[in-house]
């Protein structure tokens, strides 16, 4: 489900957020994998200034003690030869450049993370 009107724009290095949010799915269902309950959803919701995406999975949360460093270089979870721990350390940095934000929604009723970018740079 699409909650903005495909003809939005953003101003945008298109590759790059291609990248963040195609990490961001990777992690979901790298996440779900184990759980008997598999989904993810993308929604994407046009404000007036900016674009939000959300990225919620089937997941359970992340932990307080995992959520302080989750955006820490070289920090992951997955076993070894599994990720390098730079995925959400460089996807932060990615919208930044872009003046916008990666968070983890924490009042989500799953795992959910939500990027913010505005349509102009």
């Amino acid at each position: 489900q699409c909650l903005c009107d495909m003809n939005t724009m953003i101003l945008c290095r298109s590759v790059q957020i291609s990248q963040v949010l195609l990490n961001l799915l990777n992690n979901a269902i790298d996440g779900i994998c184990d759980l008997p309950e598999k989904w993810i959803q993308l929604r994407v919701e046009a404000e007036l200034d900016k674009i939000k995406f959300s990225v919620m999975d089937s997941g359970h949360g992340i932990e307080p003690d995992i959520l302080a460093k989750i955006f820490t270089p070289f920090f992951t979870t997955k076993g070894v030869g599994k990720g390098s721990g730079l995925g959400l350390s460089i996807s932060k940095e990615i919208l930044e450049m872009h003046h916008g934000t990666l968070i983890y929604d924490e009042h989500a009723p799953h795992t959910c993370f939500v990027l913010s970018i505005p349509k102009k740079q």
